[in-house]
């Protein structure tokens, strides 16, 4: 299983996770206490679908460079440089 994007929201909030959802054709709303989570466990899901999503609609704010060196992961995995110690420096 291929765990990388996970999003925390609030509860109130499992709407919107629910039309990204049906949006981008992947992914799943898991509730957790007072929050919900969205988690897209296939790694092509990820780099097919939320790459290309936040590619075109940038993420606003601090969160974009969290956005950056996730995106930079999914290209060291994609080129299997993960498996390397030099690829991960």
């Amino acid at each position: 299983m291929f765990s990388t994007s996970k999003k925390e929201a609030k509860a109130r909030d499992k709407e919107l996770l629910i039309s990204i959802i049906e949006y981008l054709e992947c992914g799943n709303v898991y509730k957790e206490s007072d929050s919900v989570q969205y988690l897209v466990s296939r790694y092509s899901d990820v780099a097919g679908k939320l790459i290309p999503f936040f590619d075109k609609y940038k993420i606003i704010g601090v969160k974009y460079q969290d956005y950056q060196d996730f995106r930079k992961v999914v290209e060291l995995m994609k080129s299997k440089d993960h498996l390397r110690i030099e690829g991960l420096e």
